[in-house]
Protein backbone atom coordinates (compact mmCIF):
# COMPACT_ATOMS: atom_id res chain seq x y z
CA UNK A 1 0.00 0.00 0.00
CA UNK A 2 1.06 3.59 -0.62
CA UNK A 3 2.07 5.62 2.43
CA UNK A 4 0.82 9.16 2.99
CA UNK A 5 4.22 10.61 2.07
CA UNK A 6 4.41 8.63 -1.20
CA UNK A 7 0.87 9.66 -2.12
CA UNK A 8 1.75 13.26 -1.36
CA UNK A 9 4.74 13.33 -3.70
CA UNK A 10 2.86 11.53 -6.44
CA UNK A 11 0.20 14.27 -6.31
CA UNK A 12 2.55 17.29 -6.25
CA UNK A 13 2.91 19.17 -9.52
CA UNK A 14 6.47 20.45 -9.61
CA UNK A 15 7.27 23.70 -11.45
CA UNK A 16 8.52 23.64 -15.01
CA UNK A 17 12.24 22.96 -15.27
CA UNK A 18 14.32 25.82 -16.61
CA UNK A 19 16.81 24.49 -19.20
CA UNK A 20 19.70 26.31 -17.57
CA UNK A 21 19.15 24.37 -14.32
CA UNK A 22 20.70 21.30 -15.92
CA UNK A 23 24.47 21.26 -15.64
CA UNK A 24 25.14 20.77 -19.33
CA UNK A 25 22.72 23.52 -20.31
CA UNK A 26 24.19 26.04 -17.88
CA UNK A 27 27.07 28.49 -18.00
CA UNK A 28 28.77 26.33 -15.35
CA UNK A 29 29.69 23.84 -18.08
CA UNK A 30 32.78 25.87 -18.88
CA UNK A 31 34.67 22.92 -20.36
CA UNK A 32 31.72 21.97 -22.62
CA UNK A 33 31.42 18.44 -21.28
CA UNK A 34 28.96 16.12 -22.98
CA UNK A 35 26.16 14.72 -20.78
CA UNK A 36 27.36 11.76 -18.76
CA UNK A 37 26.48 9.92 -15.57
CA UNK A 38 29.88 8.90 -14.21
CA UNK A 39 33.37 7.81 -15.15
CA UNK A 40 35.39 4.96 -13.70
CA UNK A 41 39.09 5.59 -13.18
CA UNK A 42 41.89 3.13 -12.46
CA UNK A 43 45.07 3.81 -10.45
CA UNK A 44 44.39 7.44 -9.53
CA UNK A 45 45.16 9.72 -6.62
CA UNK A 46 43.15 12.39 -4.77
CA UNK A 47 44.92 15.42 -3.29
CA UNK A 48 43.21 16.10 0.03
CA UNK A 49 43.51 19.90 0.14
CA UNK A 50 42.44 20.49 -3.43
CA UNK A 51 40.04 17.62 -4.23
CA UNK A 52 41.98 17.19 -7.47
CA UNK A 53 42.31 13.78 -9.12
CA UNK A 54 45.62 12.87 -10.77
CA UNK A 55 46.75 9.76 -12.61
CA UNK A 56 49.65 7.56 -11.58
CA UNK A 57 52.13 9.97 -13.18
CA UNK A 58 50.73 12.94 -11.29
CA UNK A 59 48.97 14.44 -14.30
CA UNK A 60 45.65 16.15 -13.70
CA UNK A 61 42.60 14.08 -14.71
CA UNK A 62 40.53 16.80 -16.34
CA UNK A 63 37.43 14.62 -16.58
CA UNK A 64 36.91 14.99 -12.84
CA UNK A 65 37.45 18.71 -12.29
CA UNK A 66 34.13 20.34 -13.23
CA UNK A 67 33.38 21.62 -9.72
CA UNK A 68 37.00 22.37 -8.83
CA UNK A 69 37.36 24.30 -12.05
CA UNK A 70 34.52 26.65 -11.11
CA UNK A 71 35.59 27.24 -7.48
CA UNK A 72 39.39 27.33 -7.62
CA UNK A 73 41.07 29.65 -6.94
CA UNK A 74 37.80 31.61 -6.57
CA UNK A 75 34.37 31.42 -8.27
CA UNK A 76 34.69 31.78 -12.02
CA UNK A 77 33.79 35.36 -13.11
CA UNK A 78 30.89 34.65 -15.46
CA UNK A 79 30.70 38.32 -16.46
CA UNK A 80 33.67 37.74 -18.72
CA UNK A 81 31.81 35.13 -20.80
CA UNK A 82 30.36 37.84 -23.04
CA UNK A 83 33.88 38.26 -24.40
CA UNK A 84 34.61 34.89 -25.99
CA UNK A 85 38.32 35.52 -26.49
CA UNK A 86 38.84 36.66 -22.89
CA UNK A 87 36.79 33.73 -21.60
CA UNK A 88 38.82 31.23 -23.62
CA UNK A 89 42.06 32.73 -22.29
CA UNK A 90 40.81 32.64 -18.70
CA UNK A 91 39.67 29.02 -19.06
CA UNK A 92 43.07 27.94 -20.36
CA UNK A 93 44.84 29.92 -17.61
CA UNK A 94 42.70 28.24 -14.98
CA UNK A 95 43.48 24.80 -16.38
CA UNK A 96 47.15 25.67 -16.27
CA UNK A 97 46.74 26.90 -12.68
CA UNK A 98 45.18 23.60 -11.58
CA UNK A 99 47.80 21.49 -13.37
CA UNK A 100 50.61 23.53 -11.78
CA UNK A 101 48.96 23.47 -8.37
CA UNK A 102 48.64 19.70 -8.36
CA UNK A 103 52.28 19.32 -9.41
CA UNK A 104 53.61 21.77 -6.81
CA UNK A 105 51.62 20.23 -3.97
CA UNK A 106 52.84 16.74 -4.85
CA UNK A 107 56.44 17.87 -5.25
CA UNK A 108 57.03 20.21 -2.33
CA UNK A 109 54.55 19.63 0.46
CA UNK A 110 55.49 16.16 1.64
CA UNK A 111 52.07 14.60 1.38
CA UNK A 112 51.34 11.39 3.23
CA UNK A 113 50.38 8.68 0.75
CA UNK A 114 47.48 6.48 1.89
CA UNK A 115 46.68 3.44 -0.24
CA UNK A 116 43.24 1.85 -0.51
CA UNK A 117 44.02 -1.34 -2.46
CA UNK A 118 40.92 -3.40 -1.70
CA UNK A 119 37.90 -1.12 -2.10
CA UNK A 120 36.03 0.83 -4.71
CA UNK A 121 35.86 4.51 -3.87
CA UNK A 122 33.05 6.89 -4.81
CA UNK A 123 34.38 10.40 -5.22
CA UNK A 124 32.25 12.94 -3.29
CA UNK A 125 34.84 15.59 -2.38
CA UNK A 126 34.12 19.30 -2.52
CA UNK A 127 36.68 21.80 -3.88
CA UNK A 128 36.62 23.73 -0.58
CA UNK A 129 38.19 20.72 1.15
CA UNK A 130 35.17 20.82 3.49
CA UNK A 131 31.39 21.00 3.16
CA UNK A 132 29.51 24.25 3.61
CA UNK A 133 25.86 23.37 4.20
CA UNK A 134 24.53 25.68 1.49
CA UNK A 135 26.35 23.54 -1.08
CA UNK A 136 26.07 20.11 0.56
CA UNK A 137 23.38 18.87 -1.81
CA UNK A 138 25.43 19.99 -4.81
CA UNK A 139 27.69 17.12 -3.78
CA UNK A 140 25.10 14.63 -2.53
CA UNK A 141 22.95 14.70 -5.65
CA UNK A 142 25.97 13.47 -7.59
CA UNK A 143 24.92 10.10 -6.17
CA UNK A 144 21.78 10.11 -8.32
CA UNK A 145 23.37 8.61 -11.48
CA UNK A 146 24.78 5.70 -9.43
CA UNK A 147 21.82 5.33 -7.06
CA UNK A 148 21.41 1.64 -7.91
CA UNK A 149 24.94 0.88 -6.70
CA UNK A 150 24.75 2.53 -3.27
CA UNK A 151 23.46 -0.57 -1.49
CA UNK A 152 26.74 -2.44 -2.06
CA UNK A 153 28.54 -2.83 1.30
CA UNK A 154 32.06 -2.81 -0.17
CA UNK A 155 32.00 0.71 -1.58
CA UNK A 156 33.60 3.55 0.37
CA UNK A 157 32.61 7.19 0.10
CA UNK A 158 35.59 9.50 -0.46
CA UNK A 159 34.55 12.75 1.21
CA UNK A 160 35.86 16.12 2.33
CA UNK A 161 36.01 17.27 5.95
CA UNK A 162 32.44 17.24 7.26
CA UNK A 163 32.73 18.59 10.81
CA UNK A 164 30.63 21.63 9.88
CA UNK A 165 27.67 19.44 8.86
CA UNK A 166 25.26 18.16 11.50
CA UNK A 167 24.55 14.43 11.00
CA UNK A 168 26.61 14.10 7.81
CA UNK A 169 26.49 10.29 7.90
CA UNK A 170 22.72 10.48 8.32
CA UNK A 171 22.48 12.32 4.99
CA UNK A 172 24.40 9.53 3.27
CA UNK A 173 22.41 6.83 5.07
CA UNK A 174 19.11 8.30 3.88
CA UNK A 175 20.26 8.46 0.26
CA UNK A 176 22.02 5.08 0.26
CA UNK A 177 19.10 3.33 1.96
CA UNK A 178 21.40 1.65 4.50
CA UNK A 179 23.34 2.70 7.59
CA UNK A 180 26.57 4.50 6.65
CA UNK A 181 29.16 4.25 9.41
CA UNK A 182 32.42 6.09 9.97
CA UNK A 183 34.35 3.17 8.50
CA UNK A 184 32.41 3.59 5.25
CA UNK A 185 34.01 7.04 4.79
CA UNK A 186 37.46 7.97 3.56
CA UNK A 187 38.06 11.61 4.49
CA UNK A 188 40.55 13.29 2.14
CA UNK A 189 42.21 15.80 4.45
CA UNK A 190 44.94 18.37 4.10
CA UNK A 191 48.40 16.88 3.65
CA UNK A 192 47.13 13.54 2.32
CA UNK A 193 47.21 11.81 -1.05
CA UNK A 194 44.75 8.92 -1.29
CA UNK A 195 45.59 6.24 -3.83
CA UNK A 196 42.82 4.17 -5.44
CA UNK A 197 43.01 1.31 -7.94
CA UNK A 198 39.28 1.83 -8.66
CA UNK A 199 37.49 5.17 -8.32
CA UNK A 200 33.96 5.98 -9.43
CA UNK A 201 33.40 9.68 -10.19
CA UNK A 202 29.69 10.53 -10.56
CA UNK A 203 28.47 13.83 -12.01
CA UNK A 204 25.60 16.03 -10.96
CA UNK A 205 22.91 16.49 -13.61
CA UNK A 206 22.11 19.93 -12.14
CA UNK A 207 24.05 23.15 -11.95
CA UNK A 208 25.33 24.22 -8.47
CA UNK A 209 22.70 25.19 -5.85
CA UNK A 210 19.74 23.58 -7.61
CA UNK A 211 18.25 20.30 -8.85
CA UNK A 212 16.64 18.72 -11.87
CA UNK A 213 13.10 17.32 -11.49
CA UNK A 214 14.57 13.80 -11.49
CA UNK A 215 17.15 14.47 -8.78
CA UNK A 216 14.60 16.40 -6.71
CA UNK A 217 12.01 13.61 -6.89
CA UNK A 218 14.68 11.09 -5.93
CA UNK A 219 16.30 13.00 -3.09
CA UNK A 220 13.59 14.93 -1.25
CA UNK A 221 11.05 12.07 -0.78
CA UNK A 222 13.83 9.97 0.75
CA UNK A 223 14.37 12.62 3.43
CA UNK A 224 10.64 12.99 4.07
CA UNK A 225 10.08 9.23 4.44
CA UNK A 226 13.10 8.79 6.70
CA UNK A 227 12.46 11.81 8.92
CA UNK A 228 8.66 11.83 9.24
CA UNK A 229 7.89 8.11 9.18
CA UNK A 230 4.32 8.26 7.91
CA UNK A 231 2.31 5.08 8.23
CA UNK A 232 -0.01 3.64 5.59
CA UNK A 233 -3.16 4.89 7.31
CA UNK A 234 -1.80 8.15 8.64
CA UNK A 235 -2.50 11.51 7.09
CA UNK A 236 0.03 14.30 6.68
CA UNK A 237 0.57 16.66 9.62
CA UNK A 238 -0.78 20.15 9.04
CA UNK A 239 1.59 22.82 7.71
CA UNK A 240 1.23 25.22 10.64
CA UNK A 241 4.76 25.99 11.86
CA UNK A 242 6.40 29.39 11.61
CA UNK A 243 10.19 29.35 11.44
CA UNK A 244 12.86 32.01 11.85
CA UNK A 245 16.26 31.03 10.44
CA UNK A 246 19.01 32.61 12.50
CA UNK A 247 22.69 32.84 11.57
CA UNK A 248 23.61 35.25 14.37
CA UNK A 249 25.93 32.67 15.97
CA UNK A 250 27.88 31.67 12.85
CA UNK A 251 30.15 34.67 12.19
CA UNK A 252 29.53 37.24 14.93
CA UNK A 253 29.56 40.68 13.36
CA UNK A 254 29.28 39.38 9.77
CA UNK A 255 26.28 38.55 7.56
CA UNK A 256 23.87 38.72 10.45
CA UNK A 257 20.98 40.90 11.67
CA UNK A 258 22.13 43.88 13.69
CA UNK A 259 18.85 44.06 15.63
CA UNK A 260 18.48 40.28 16.00
CA UNK A 261 17.33 40.44 19.63
CA UNK A 262 14.49 42.85 18.81
CA UNK A 263 13.47 40.80 15.78
CA UNK A 264 13.38 37.57 17.79
CA UNK A 265 11.28 39.26 20.49
CA UNK A 266 8.65 40.30 17.92
CA UNK A 267 8.67 36.84 16.34
CA UNK A 268 8.37 35.07 19.70
CA UNK A 269 5.12 36.97 20.29
CA UNK A 270 3.92 35.61 16.92
CA UNK A 271 4.70 31.99 17.79
CA UNK A 272 7.84 31.53 15.71
CA UNK A 273 10.36 28.75 16.30
CA UNK A 274 14.03 29.80 15.94
CA UNK A 275 16.31 27.39 14.06
CA UNK A 276 20.09 27.74 14.07
CA UNK A 277 21.27 24.71 12.07
CA UNK A 278 22.52 22.91 15.17
CA UNK A 279 19.36 20.83 15.40
CA UNK A 280 19.40 17.12 14.40
CA UNK A 281 18.72 16.51 10.71
CA UNK A 282 15.49 14.58 11.24
CA UNK A 283 14.09 17.33 13.44
CA UNK A 284 14.95 20.03 10.90
CA UNK A 285 13.33 18.17 8.00
CA UNK A 286 10.13 17.76 10.05
CA UNK A 287 10.00 21.47 10.88
CA UNK A 288 10.42 22.57 7.27
CA UNK A 289 7.91 20.05 5.93
CA UNK A 290 5.37 21.28 8.46
CA UNK A 291 6.16 24.98 7.91
CA UNK A 292 3.54 27.49 6.86
CA UNK A 293 5.89 30.49 7.01
CA UNK A 294 9.70 30.64 6.87
CA UNK A 295 11.70 33.85 7.17
CA UNK A 296 15.18 35.04 8.03
CA UNK A 297 18.37 36.63 6.71
CA UNK A 298 20.09 35.04 3.72
CA UNK A 299 22.06 32.00 4.82
CA UNK A 300 22.56 28.30 4.25
CA UNK A 301 19.55 27.28 6.34
CA UNK A 302 17.40 28.34 3.38
CA UNK A 303 18.72 25.24 1.60
CA UNK A 304 16.21 23.34 3.76
CA UNK A 305 13.31 25.00 1.96
CA UNK A 306 13.47 22.10 -0.50
CA UNK A 307 11.38 20.21 2.07
CA UNK A 308 8.65 22.87 2.27
CA UNK A 309 5.24 22.07 0.80
CA UNK A 310 3.71 24.06 -2.07
CA UNK A 311 1.55 26.13 0.29
CA UNK A 312 4.50 27.37 2.37
CA UNK A 313 5.45 31.03 2.21
CA UNK A 314 9.17 31.89 2.32
CA UNK A 315 10.63 35.33 3.03
CA UNK A 316 14.38 35.87 2.66
CA UNK A 317 15.99 39.15 3.70
CA UNK A 318 19.16 39.68 1.72
CA UNK A 319 21.84 42.37 2.25
CA UNK A 320 21.61 44.83 -0.63
CA UNK A 321 25.40 44.86 -0.99
CA UNK A 322 25.60 41.06 -1.28
CA UNK A 323 22.58 40.02 -3.31
CA UNK A 324 22.26 36.27 -3.78
CA UNK A 325 19.27 34.63 -5.48
CA UNK A 326 20.44 31.02 -5.28
CA UNK A 327 17.96 29.89 -2.64
CA UNK A 328 15.09 31.72 -4.30
CA UNK A 329 15.89 30.06 -7.61
CA UNK A 330 16.60 26.61 -6.16
CA UNK A 331 14.25 24.00 -7.63
CA UNK A 332 11.53 23.18 -5.06
CA UNK A 333 7.82 22.70 -4.43
CA UNK A 334 7.27 26.01 -2.60
CA UNK A 335 7.01 28.88 -5.09
CA UNK A 336 5.59 31.62 -2.83
CA UNK A 337 9.03 33.12 -2.25
CA UNK A 338 9.77 36.75 -1.41
CA UNK A 339 13.40 37.86 -1.79
CA UNK A 340 13.68 41.24 -0.04
CA UNK A 341 16.89 43.34 -0.30
CA UNK A 342 17.68 45.23 2.91
CA UNK A 343 20.25 47.97 3.64
CA UNK A 344 23.44 46.49 5.08
CA UNK A 345 26.80 47.61 6.44
CA UNK A 346 30.24 46.77 5.01
CA UNK A 347 30.16 43.38 6.78
CA UNK A 348 26.79 42.57 5.18
CA UNK A 349 24.92 42.89 8.47
CA UNK A 350 21.38 43.96 7.68
CA UNK A 351 18.87 45.82 9.84
CA UNK A 352 15.22 44.73 9.76
CA UNK A 353 12.94 47.64 10.75
CA UNK A 354 10.40 46.28 13.22
CA UNK A 355 7.53 48.12 11.56
CA UNK A 356 8.48 46.55 8.24
CA UNK A 357 8.62 43.15 9.92
CA UNK A 358 5.18 43.59 11.51
CA UNK A 359 3.69 44.63 8.16
CA UNK A 360 5.17 41.56 6.48
CA UNK A 361 3.78 39.29 9.17
CA UNK A 362 0.39 40.93 8.88
CA UNK A 363 0.33 40.35 5.12
CA UNK A 364 1.48 36.75 5.57
CA UNK A 365 -1.52 35.77 7.73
Amino acid sequence: MTSASDAFFESVALPDQQPWHTYHGSVFNLLHRQPRDFIRLANVQILGDLSLITDGDGQLVEAGIDEVFYWSPRPFPFAILSNEAAAATLIEERLHHLRLLSMLYRKYFGYQHIAHPSCQGIYLCHPFGFYAFGHLHDTLQRLYPIRDQLHHPDIRFVVSAHEMITDFQEHLSILAGRPIKEEDLIVARSGEIHVFPDLLVPFSPAMPTTYTPATYRWLVPKYIRACLDFGVNEGLPAATEKLYLSRHHIQPGKRSVSNEEEVCHVLADQGFRVLTGREPLREVVRHFFQARLVLGPHGSLFAHTIYCRPEARIIEFCPDNRLDYSFRDKYKMAQNYAHIPMPADENHNLHIPLETLRNILQQAR
